[in-house]
């Protein structure tokens, strides 16, 4: 029974690797790059940094779907125990493919995002930060001789209102790893499951890494500190801080955080500082296109989700405005050349959007 069970699951881990291997090129890819990056630059790189979460994200997974199964048994009536039915439940509808298929997925992640993160926090050592002044009068001159900060202040110029758009970056990375996670499990619409997938690992790759090596800035936060000139935001982060005294802004203390662990170079989860391009619309952008499959109320969701990320990107003076257009605009780029790629199998129940 035993020698069936790792059969089974041999077979099944072959079969996930040959289905996903446009993934584990662009995966492998990325780690040799990372390292050879690490090597050339003198800087750690550590392709574990996120195991530990990913394995923590696998035990709350798996425990929301038993104790979802479980609520639901409890009130069916039998004569067997509610364990041995969980049991029967679990192992009519689980195959091989999906508990080995998962936990392949969330390694490979794991790994992606390590090394992600290793490249991150080398991107000053490997380009200094160079283009903060240039970008900053860009941002001027694409908004009609205004900063895009001081156009949103009115609207945006209140605590209330400031504390509203740090809740949509609050929760940008545990809607952007839920929805990874559905679309690791859920196949039922296989060219759009895996049209995601591919562009979520180029967006980190191409847009978070080479785009951010080769137009490497700080943002507005930190433009002061790299440039060393008296720049134009330093009025509105006193009113930042002002805020802050009112309620804590968590933004502004992670901003601090982010500047200690660069000054320091070292290497640890969620560090780095990158602006130009915005990863943080990059992904919101694709959690949007991915959405226009799902129904009209999702949609609207994560198009509202989007809106409050390229707004709070500014307002909360992470990046210039031209950071999360260019975000975006590659992010569209991407995912319509990955669905060529992933041609559409006619499906009545996927919504018929590009």
């Amino acid at each position: 029974m035993a020698k069936d069970h790792l059969l089974n699951a041999g077979q099944a881990l072959v079969q996930e690797i040959l289905e996903h291997r446009v993934l584990v090129g662009i995966v492998v890819f990325y780690c040799v790059f990372a390292l050879v990056l690490g090597y050339r630059f003198e800087r750690d790189v550590d392709l574990f940094l996120y195991s530990k979460y990913f394995l923590g994200m696998i035990a709350l997974v798996g425990l929301a779907f038993v104790y979802r199964r479980f609520a639901r048994l409890m009130g069916q009536p039998g004569r067997h125990s509610v364990l041995k039915k969980l049991y029967a439940d679990v192992k009519k509808d689980v195959t091989p493919t999906q508990v080995v298929g998962g936990g392949f997925l969330f390694l490979l992640f794991s790994t992606y995002f390590s090394a992600f993160q290793s490249v991150k926090a080398m991107i000053p050592a490997v380009k200094p930060f160079t283009y903060d002044v240039a970008f900053a009068e860009i941002d001027r001159v694409v908004h009609f001789g205004f900063y895009p900060h001081e156009l949103l202040q009115p609207l945006l110029g209140y605590p209330i209102a400031t504390f509203v758009i740090q809740f949509f970056y609050n929760i940008w990375f545990l809607l952007m790893l839920g929805v990874l996670v559905w679309q690791m499990f859920d196949r039922r619409v296989p060219h759009l499951r895996m049209r995601f997938l591919v562009s979520f690992a180029l967006v980190w790759f191409l847009v978070g890494s080479l785009g951010a090596i080769q137009l490497s800035s700080a943002g507005p936060v930190y433009f002061d500190r790299v440039t060393g000139l008296d720049g134009p935001y330093g009025d509105h982060m006193a009113w930042l801080w002002a805020v802050y005294e009112l309620s804590p802004l968590f933004t502004l203390d992670m901003q601090d955080l982010l500047w200690e662990h660069y000054s320091a170079a070292d290497l640890a989860s969620g560090t780095g500082i990158s602006a130009m391009p915005s990863v943080h619309v990059s992904i919101a952008t694709l959690l949007f296109l991915l959405s226009r499959h799902s129904g009209k109320w999702a949609t609207v969701i994560f198009g509202v989700f989007l809106a409050g990320i390229m707004v709070g990107s500014v307002h909360l003076a992470w990046h210039y405005a031209i950071d999360g257009y260019l975000g975006a605009a590659l992010v569209l780029v991407i995912w319509w050349l990955v669905g060529r790629f992933y041609a559409e199998v006619p499906n009545e129940n996927a919504a018929k959007t590009w």
